[in-house]
């Protein structure tokens, strides 16, 4: 069965934390992380078919961060 990570940032962006729980709600088997740090997010990944970020990106950081 396919699974979802549902991953939100809430100091970004308003509403996201409505937004997430509503995903990871509908969706079976979902996993959702708020205000997951980088090496949270990555060390779960692998574990889901799907990911869905809401949030916002930081320039500053690149491939190497």
């Amino acid at each position: 069965m396919a699974t979802t990570l549902v991953l939100g940032c809430r100091p970004t962006l308003a509403g996201v934390e409505a937004e997430v729980t509503a995903i990871a709600s509908a969706a079976p088997g979902a996993e959702l992380l708020l205000d997951p740090t980088a090496a949270a997010a990555a060390s779960r990944a692998p574990h889901h078919t799907w990911a869905h970020f809401s949030g916002h990106a930081d320039p500053r950081l690149g491939p190497h961060h």
